[in-house]
């Protein structure tokens, strides 16, 4: 494995006749579908228009969480990775840590015959989404990770005194008040892992701490050994990688004490057109919580870099 994650298209009216329609196996994928992988079977849903892009994750969870808006500039793939697939086994029995997430978004995207793709993911699959980047330059034209760590384990030091210096006495209080859930939220959510944890631990992930998540979870199953897996497995930036080129936008918000907007101060990676965006009235999930903004930032940003550069 290589080492290591558009959207106006101008088109030029003319005097003739329109073309006929292409024929249907010309029109791209399916709008649903599945794709087959060693040891998994990946449902997806494809939304919007415009330039494909791929949405790593669970096509429920971020397929009901980007908004409406990007999906009229951008043709989103929304399929669900093993993680969020209980019955998911490992490929090669090796865990499934950041490249092996890889190596699936690149079946997907070979399988539905897509190509110079956006590549989008929140949280630890945000740092796949730049992985994915990065070994795979040539059908990339851009990535953007979505308060994604800068590394498996990501150094917290940085996080946790970010969390000391900004996290409120009230944001504090309510997050005392939010953990006393968690037994009645795992009674409430059987079998579902991670879950009622992440549902307990909101202070830390909203801007607003007494935001209960319960809602966007809905449907949404969790393979827990995979997905310890993706946290565990070791995955960092090599110094001596070669330079890739494929723009990058990191989006962070200023109320995420997990992935804090500090984390990347001082990180090298191989890219070189980085740009870190931090939205200042949201935590975790910045394209839920601050979507006009957050649609705003991404589409103009990828605008700029239509006209300067062509891609």
């Amino acid at each position: 494995m290589r080492n290591p994650f558009a959207l106006v298209l101008v088109m030029l009216a003319g005097a003739c006749a329109p073309e006929a329609a292409p024929p249907p196996e010309a029109q791209g994928p399916p709008a649903e579908g599945t794709v087959t992988v060693e040891g998994a079977v990946l449902p997806y849903r494809i939304v919007g228009q415009g330039r494909p892009c791929i949405v790593y994750g669970s096509r429920i969870l971020y397929g009901n969480t980007y908004s409406a808006r990007l999906a009229t500039e951008l043709r989103c793939v929304h399929f669900d990775g093993r993680v969020f697939l209980p019955d998911a086994q490992r490929r090669d029995s090796v865990p499934h840590g950041i490249m092996e997430a890889v190596a699936d978004i690149e079946a997907v995207r070979a399988q539905l015959g897509l190509d110079s793709i956006v590549v989008m993911g929140n949280s630890i699959v945000g740092l796949v989404a730049m992985a994915y980047a990065a070994t795979y330059p040539e059908h990339t034209a851009y990535a953007v990770s979505v308060a994604g760590p800068p590394s498996v384990p990501f150094a917290s030091d940085s996080a946790e005194a970010y969390r000391a210096r900004a996290m409120s006495p009230g944001r504090a209080a309510q997050h005392e008040v939010n953990r006393s859930r968690l037994d009645s939220l795992q009674a409430a959510h059987p079998g579902r892992g991670f879950i009622p944890t992440y549902i307990a631990n909101g202070a830390l992930y909203w801007a607003d701490s007494t935001y209960d998540a319960t809602g966007i979870f809905e449907g949404v199953l969790v393979n827990d050994a995979l997905f310890y897996d993706l946290q565990r497995t070791p995955f960092a930036w090599a110094e001596d990688a070669p330079p890739v080129s494929v723009p990058v936008f990191v989006a962070l918000g200023r109320h995420d004490y997990v992935v804090a907007p500090n984390v990347w101060s001082g990180v090298g990676t191989p890219f070189t057109d980085f740009t870190i965006h931090v939205f200042d009235n949201a935590g975790h999930w910045p394209h839920l919580e601050d979507p006009a903004a957050f649609d705003t930032a991404v589409l103009e940003w990828i605008r700029r870099h239509e006209g300067g550069s062509g891609r």
